[in-house]
């Protein structure tokens, strides 16, 4: 018997460790796929493998948690949401049976990131080592892929992007997938912060921090800075060593800037399309195209694949283009009612709200341990990706940073916390001291 729990002590961690490398690889090919010193055929070839190696991560945790259970090993998830969640990609997929236009790739996508969100990643990032390890191997993986990046533009004096507003990218090809990992660097650094017991450490961290706000603004890349912001707020606000008047003051200067901004801008639609990079055109015409001739069916059940034809090509012209179209509108509250009509937009956010209200649970729990901690940062971020999602596609995708760290990050701090239990005595005595876990 303790021969048998031994192997599946070395199974369990050669498991995890296939995990971590799975994971690392799925992390580096979402940058290093914008890479412009690379060959074409070689960016072809890493833009697709993003989606496979975010499919085979999914696939392998779910397969060391099925053996798992059929060890009778004690995995805690919440089957309810789970469930519940499982009813957008069954009926994304009925929708495209009936539609007879069935888009695997999309269907599977839907799948395996529900699969991965509410169900696999939680159970298996459960414990609190694990966890700190995968998150360790997200934050590496980008950093020093952007350190690649940024020393190779500079050596060769690459450092505008044309065809994205001359933005500061260095030798990257697009400046999304550029500031998104910053964004999440920016995150993780505050989480090692908080967590962090060095001062170096500490320190260093703050720097990061410091450095990831200049290169976010260096790439003009305006919702990344924005979710950085609020991400920083929403700390504050459910931090219970915080001050109701301290709490006040962040709300007091969130709101003050943002005021300020609008004041500055003196918004009238064109200045705002401009702004935003044509978007509010690219909305207008894709209302106009679908939902004018919409009967009510189309409102509930959505339109499927969709083209906007004629959209400006260029936010600095008033002219449109009639030959070009495009299949997504750069809002994702928009693209999933869309392509899925009211029923799918409910079935995809209310397990989501559902989701981030039970993360909300234990950001505002009295303990102030990791997890607690980890949880107030990962709530800031799901409400600063609600905000990019207006101007951006960020979720569902394996193809975007994002998700990896909604993944690895943010998803495993919607289990409960359990509190800290006293110690016994047998445990005062050995000098052992009980450790948080979560589950439910």
């Amino acid at each position: 018997m303790t021969d048998h729990k031994i192997i599946q002590k070395d199974y369990l961690k050669g498991s995890q460790g296939v995990f971590l490398l799975l994971l690392g690889l799925w992390s580096a090919s979402q940058l290093i796929s914008v890479l412009g010193f690379l060959p074409s055929m070689a960016l072809v070839i890493l833009h697709h493998s993003k989606n496979i190696l975010g499919t085979i991560v999914v696939a392998w945790s779910l397969l060391v948690v099925l053996l798992q259970l059929s060890q009778h090993n004690i995995v805690k998830f919440d089957k309810n949401i789970f469930i519940f969640a499982l009813l957008f990609p069954f009926y994304v997929t009925l929708t495209n049976i009936v539609r007879l236009e069935i888009s695997w790739k999309e269907v599977l996508l839907y799948w395996f990131w529900v699969t991965g969100v509410y169900l696999v990643l939680p159970a298996m990032l459960q414990g609190e080592h694990l966890r700190r390890q995968a998150i360790k191997v997200l934050f590496w993986t980008n950093l020093l892929v952007l350190f690649v990046g940024i020393s190779l533009g500079v050596s060769r004096g690459q450092y505008y992007i044309i065809g994205h507003g001359d933005r500061m990218v260095f030798s990257f090809l697009h400046p999304n997938y550029y500031s998104n990992s910053w964004l999440i660097v920016f995150a993780m650094a505050f989480y090692f912060y908080l967590t962090g017991k060095r001062n170096l450490l500490r320190i260093a961290a703050i720097l990061l921090m410091l450095g990831s706000i200049v290169f976010m603004l260096l790439a003009s890349s305006r919702n990344t800075f924005s979710a950085s912001i609020i991400m920083i707020v929403c700390y504050a606000l459910f931090s219970k060593k915080r001050s109701f008047l301290s709490k006040f003051t962040a709300i007091f200067l969130t709101f003050a800037i943002i005021m300020l901004a609008v004041l500055f801008i003196d918004p009238s639609a064109g200045k705002i399309d401009q702004i935003t990079t044509g978007r509010l055109s690219i909305w207008r015409m894709t209302l106009e195209a679908n939902l004018n001739r919409a009967s009510a069916l189309d409102y509930l059940l959505g339109f499927g694949k969709y083209q906007v034809k004629g959209f400006p090509d260029d936010p600095s012209k008033t002219s449109s283009t009639q030959e070009l179209t495009r299949n997504h509108v750069d809002n994702a509250y928009l693209d999933i009612f869309l392509q899925n009509g009211l029923i799918g937009f409910l079935l995809f956010f209310m397990p989501l709200v559902i989701l981030i209200r039970r993360t909300r649970l234990n950001a505002v729990s009295i303990a102030d341990d990791h997890s607690s901690r980890q949880a107030r940062i990962a709530l800031g971020c799901w409400v600063g990706i609600l905000v990019q999602m207006t101007t951006a596609s960020v979720i569902p995708s394996f193809g975007n940073v994002i998700n990896i760290f909604i993944l690895v990050f943010m998803a495993p701090m919607a289990l409960k916390i359990k509190p800290v239990q006293p110690a016994s005595v047998e445990e005062r005595t050995s000098g052992l001291s009980p450790v948080r876990s979560i589950g439910r």
